[in-house]
């Protein structure tokens, strides 16, 4: 299962930093959120491939919630494990 979500999800830190951005969140904020050292958090954005499971924790952590399209994909997924 891993496998696949890693595939499905993929972003950049330069996509997170932006999606952080718009939603007015700070690093220390998505530190909070998440419960992620900020070091990390730093780490993390200034990948240039983000993948699986981090990127969907820091989007839904971002928004508040998980975006439709996200939601959407990951309950395809596991439709198509069952």
């Amino acid at each position: 299962m891993a496998e696949l979500i890693n595939d499905a999800f993929r972003t950049t830190g330069k996509t997170l930093r932006g999606v952080l951005r718009s939603n007015g969140v700070t690093i220390a904020e998505l530190a909070k959120r998440t419960g992620v050292t900020q070091k990390r958090i730093k780490a993390v954005l200034a990948m240039k491939v983000v993948e699986g499971t981090i990127a969907i924790d820091y989007i839904e952590a971002a928004h508040g919630t998980l975006p439709p399209r996200y939601r959407a994909a990951l309950r395809s997924l596991y439709k198509s494990i069952n």
